[in-house]
């Protein structure tokens, strides 16, 4: 387990990432640390400096659970560089979204709807 934890501190050192803001982290994550790749802990930070620790609350000590842990950190990877802008513009429109639909504003104010011209197909071969 020390050999896994140095490993893993020579991963961040590498990455510029110092131990600073873990220790503001969650132990829970903090504990599994060595378990992830120098890629999945950026993402990790990423999602604390966005205000979602409450992701690590509950998470269980090494060892327990550990494949859906990874598998948490792969689906972060997909959606992150799937959606524009990765997972930081992700939670930023959510956000958004989230206040507007608050205040009570309407997303599609200022368009009208309109009904698609129709036409009917006598034989499928027409399509």
């Amino acid at each position: 387990m020390a050999s896994t934890l140095g490993s893993t501190a020579e991963s961040l050192s590498k990455l510029n990432i110092h131990a600073d803001w873990i220790s503001s982290a969650l132990p829970n994550l903090q504990n599994n640390l060595s378990l992830f790749s120098p890629q999945q802990i950026v993402l990790a930070k990423m999602l604390i400096e966005m205000g979602q620790s409450h992701l690590f609350e509950e998470w269980p000590e090494p060892g327990v659970d550990d494949d859906e842990k990874r598998a948490f950190f792969d689906q972060l990877a997909r959606l992150n560089v799937s959606y524009p802008g990765g997972l930081v513009s992700y939670i930023r429109t959510a956000r958004e979204l989230l206040a507007d639909s608050k205040a009570g504003k309407n997303p599609f104010d200022g368009f009208t709807p309109s009904n698609v011209p129709r036409r009917m197909l006598k034989d499928t071969k027409e399509i």
